[in-house]
């Protein structure tokens, strides 16, 4: 069983643009669920107590999405993703493993250099989103299925 703690990104014309532009690379993987992961907590013990009461009273995030990089590199990317910042860094002194770039993954492929690519008009701000609850999700192996554990909403 992996967890992991996360947001949903709303739909919207621009970033779907990205997808569809990646989704004509040949080899390309598209990402089927849309989310930033905020931490990623695997197989380890989770104290449900604790996300309850760090998640309490946390205010709601305004969320800006633009620009593309690549895992591990721009120059040999396996994952590309779109880049996410946050009006706040809500996971400040969390206990877990967090995230250490925010972003929201566009898809997998064995290898691309995106700097062969022109990406000139997805580099300025593509959305920006208001994000009023944060979810602790379970990964259905093989992983192709997430389930919703716990909904934290913010103030």
């Amino acid at each position: 069983m992996r967890r992991f703690i996360a947001f949903e990104t709303e739909s919207n014309q621009r970033i779907d643009k990205i997808y569809r532009y990646f989704s004509k690379i040949p080899g390309f993987r598209i990402s089927r669920f849309r989310h930033v992961t905020l931490s990623f907590l695997g197989d380890m013990e989770i104290d449900m107590d604790y996300l309850e009461e760090f998640f309490r009273g946390k205010k709601a995030l305004d969320v800006e999405y633009s620009g593309i990089g690549g895992f591990p590199r721009d120059t040999n990317a396996r994952v590309v993703w779109i880049g996410v910042r946050m009006s706040y860094d809500i996971m400040e002194d969390f206990k877990y493993p967090k995230n250490d770039i925010y972003h929201l993954t566009v898809g997998r492929i064995d290898m691309l250099n995106l700097t062969e690519l022109d990406l000139r008009e997805f580099q300025q701000t593509l959305h920006i989103q208001r994000v009023s609850s944060i979810r602790l999700y379970e990964t259905i192996l093989p992983g192709r299925e997430y389930r919703v554990i716990a909904t934290y909403s913010l103030v």
